[in-house]
């Protein structure tokens, strides 16, 4: 899909219901590409999808998050954490440090300044499964999946595949990175 929002310096279609944004003073962009993944090439047994790759240049201001649907945190008191399967993409075959945020937002939408669910993780050029630290939310409080990643002096892309939200009903926030 091309529907999804994209903000300052962004090439290459963003996904339905997904946000890019590379900001920075106009200096530093951000790049996805749709990249199929074979049956099996996640893990054994695993089906054909699409994964996202996401190179930047900005570090501080860019990422990759699903916008438009926040998942309630509900009932209270539940324990939610996301999931991924990640691998670096960099041409020199170097690892790649990566943001993977789940930030916490008040009924209305605002953003509450926490995310309890984050962590940094290393992805390397073979394809690795990361699940984030389980987190409860307050009754009315939603959650989201974001992507962000560290500057590693040299070129700085991974693949994104299946991000999922854990603990509530195994959401799939995109099927492949693929319509609706």
């Amino acid at each position: 899909g091309a529907g999804g929002v994209s903000i300052e310096n962004v090439t290459g279609d963003v996904p339905d219901s997904w946000r890019a944004f590379g900001l920075d003073d106009g200096s530093g962009s951000i790049e996805l590409q749709t990249v199929p993944v074979a049956e099996n090439e996640l893990y054994p047994g695993s089906p054909a999808t699409t994964a996202m790759r996401m190179t930047s240049s900005v570090f501080d201001s860019s990422g990759f998050d699903h916008e438009t649907t926040q998942v309630p945190l509900a009932p209270a008191g539940r324990l939610t954490w996301g999931a991924v399967y990640l691998r670096a993409d960099n041409a020199d075959g170097s690892d790649q440090e990566v943001f993977f945020a789940m930030g916490i937002f008040e009924a209305d939408g605002t953003f509450t300044g926490s995310a309890p669910g984050t962590v940094t993780v290393t992805a390397t050029p073979e394809w690795k499964y990361f699940a984030g630290i389980p987190y409860a939310g307050a009754e009315g409080q939603t959650t989201n999946v974001a992507f962000r990643m560290e500057d590693s002096g040299t070129e700085d892309t991974v693949l994104i595949a299946l991000p999922t939200l854990k603990g509530l009903s195994d959401r799939v926030f995109r099927n492949g990175f693929e319509g609706e």
